[in-house]
């Protein structure tokens, strides 16, 4: 749950019997001094993304659109690194990459930014559908979706992707009863009892973000109609 280790540790020489006597054992990829270093380093920029994008009394209902917002704006796609993926390497994309070199692929999107949630007190992990990676986050007791990947478009602000239900997330294609629930505690696991149901967000899937209004509890935002019309809208999200 720390992305820096990837970058300065490594498991024990003896994989099979890393934990003995209560005791677990690493080796050093670089020298101490180079990790700490490392570690440090990678703190101070978690600190700062978290304290830019949101204040200490936001809600996590705030705490989520702030990133999701700072996402788009942030980090961009990484295509190569995307075919070299489908090509069978796997060995250099992590959260660590992206956060420190602003661009990734959905993994590392998807890793990053429920890695920064909790931190910031938001229960989250990701979802696995076929070859694509995403967020899964818990917000008053109920489950969503979050698409950090398909938010990085030429549309800046598009809520499309913020806190969808099973449904919304199914109609890209991807079948509900393939997900792969990835917890940085345990290995992939199905849990078929998930489910994310609740449309409260459902007016905010069609709308672009205009502003946050943190003292009512309302966003701002526009909304298209059928025909590209468009409209000033707000919506309250208390209770989040």
């Amino acid at each position: 749950c720390f992305p820096v280790l990837r970058e300065g540790i490594d498991y024990a020489y003896d994989r099979s019997n890393s934990v003995k006597d209560g005791v677990a054992s690493f080796t050093y990829k670089v020298s101490r001094e180079e990790a700490a270093a490392k570690i440090a380093e990678f703190s101070k920029l978690v600190e700062n993304i978290l304290n830019e994008t949101m204040k200490p009394d936001y809600s996590d209902f705030e705490k989520a659109l702030s990133l999701y917002l700072y996402f788009q704006k942030t980090y961009t796609y990484d295509v190569q690194a995307a075919e070299d993926v489908e090509n069978g390497d796997l060995s250099y994309v992590s959260s660590y990459r992206l956060l420190t070199g602003k661009t990734g692929i959905c993994h590392e999107l998807a890793n990053a930014y429920s890695y920064l949630l909790m931190q910031a007190g938001v229960d989250a992990m990701t979802v696995m559908g076929g070859n694509h990676e995403w967020s899964y986050i818990r917000l008053n007791g109920k489950n969503y979706h979050i698409d950090t990947t398909y938010a990085l478009s030429d549309v800046p602000g598009q809520l499309t992707y913020f806190l969808m239900t099973d449904e919304q997330r199914c109609m890209d294609d991807f079948e509900k009863a393939k997900f792969l629930y990835c917890s940085n505690y345990s290995k992939d696991h199905p849990h078929p009892d998930y489910t994310a149901n609740d449309e409260t967000f459902r007016p905010l899937w069609s709308g672009e973000f205009d502003a946050l209004d943190h003292e009512n509890q309302v966003v701002n935002y526009i909304a298209y109609g059928d025909f590209g019309e468009s409209s000033m809208k707000t919506f309250s999200y208390k209770g989040y």
